[in-house]
């Protein structure tokens, strides 16, 4: 089974949380940025059929977090790897993707107001 690991370092402008209520407007905005990241690095990826992804978050500031209140983030990343069929999944079903599976790293990030991503893609025989 092939893997593949990367990190994306997101600024906490740019995340979704479950907890947020934001105006249409801006919450797109942040959809958008999170496809066009995710369809960035799926171009570096190559096709797939089925994978497992893992992402273990590293947050700005330490204080208390709820890890699966970022799944929306990782959620509209996702749809960019997969980019409509066009990407590197033909979708993003479950019969494509399990996960993602999303653990607190324990660690806060290096870099001021960002988050960190660190996501595992794994292959899995289809």
């Amino acid at each position: 089974m092939t893997e593949h690991r990367w990190k994306l370092y997101l600024h906490e402008d740019n995340h979704l949380n479950a907890n947020q209520r934001l105006h249409w407007r801006p919450e797109n905005d942040r959809k958008q940025v999170l496809r066009s990241l995710g369809r960035a690095h799926g171009r570096k990826l190559g096709k797939h059929e089925k994978v497992r992804i893992e992402v273990a978050v590293s947050y700005p500031r330490r204080k208390s977090r709820d890890v699966n209140n970022l799944q929306p983030t990782m959620k509209y990343y996702i749809d960019g790897l997969v980019d409509g069929g066009k990407g590197i999944l033909p979708d993003d079903d479950d019969s494509h993707v399990i996960g993602p599976f999303m653990t607190h790293s324990g660690e806060r990030c290096d870099r001021p107001y960002h988050y960190l991503f660190d996501i595992t893609m794994t292959d899995i025989p289809y």
